[in-house]
């Protein structure tokens, strides 16, 4: 099963990726669409093939900004071409680890963001591998995730907004209710509110976590 928070409902997400005008894409190279976001197939060398998130609609984006791969961002401009605004952070798009670095193509957010990215190689609780922002567990995915975090406090409801909860804390589901709730890890140091209760879907590399109840 997916993560618990790619299930949620997909109002409240503008924040998500920066939005801009959809700018005409190529449709040489033999692509069947605007353009590939996985290959950047019907964009040239200075142009990235992004979406529009209100369409749905993938097209070249022409123009860039300063901030590199893995600096914090509020829109796709701000970006450097070949990288995209997700999550307040510039990433890749992928569709294999070739592309990734040092990092993996494992990070999966649909029905949020229309392909896989690249995912940071972090240690959650620690942040390890993370600058400036929180590991996130890929809840059911096996994976981890920087993830700059935003302002939903520990407690409140997020099934509107998955990925805004505050730095280190999860969107988790409990029955159906979902609320933000601090990673933990069984074996480390206590919550600062609760219990470290173990989930079956935030296992990273064999070791299993869980979130503070």
């Amino acid at each position: 099963m997916r993560a618990a928070i790619a299930l949620l409902m997909v109002c409240g997400c503008a924040s998500i990726v920066g939005l801009q005008d959809p700018q005409p894409g190529a449709d040489g190279n033999g692509c069947n669409r605007a353009c590939d976001i996985e290959d950047n197939c019907g964009c040239s060398a200075t142009e990235t093939c992004t979406w529009n998130q209100t369409s749905g609609d993938p097209y070249c984006r022409t123009s860039g900004g300063s901030a590199a791969l893995g600096d914090q961002c509020d829109k796709d401009d701000a970006c450097q071409i070949g990288t995209s605004c997700v999550f307040g952070v510039c990433r890749r798009y992928c569709v294999d680890s070739s592309p990734c670095g040092s990092t993996t193509c494992t990070a999966d957010f649909t029905p949020y963001v229309p392909v896989k990215m690249c995912a940071n190689d972090c240690t959650p609780i620690t942040n390890d591998g993370c600058a400036g922002t929180s590991c996130l567990i890929i809840q059911g995915g096996d994976s981890t995730f920087c993830l700059a975090g935003d302002t939903i406090a520990l407690g409140d409801p997020c099934d509107q907004a998955p990925f805004q909860c505050v730095p280190g804390a999860v969107c988790h589901d409990e029955g159906g209710a979902f609320k933000c709730r601090a990673q933990c890890d069984p074996g480390g140091a206590a919550c600062a509110s609760g219990t470290c209760t173990t989930a079956p879907d935030l296992i990273v590399r064999g070791t299993q976590y869980g979130v503070c109840l």
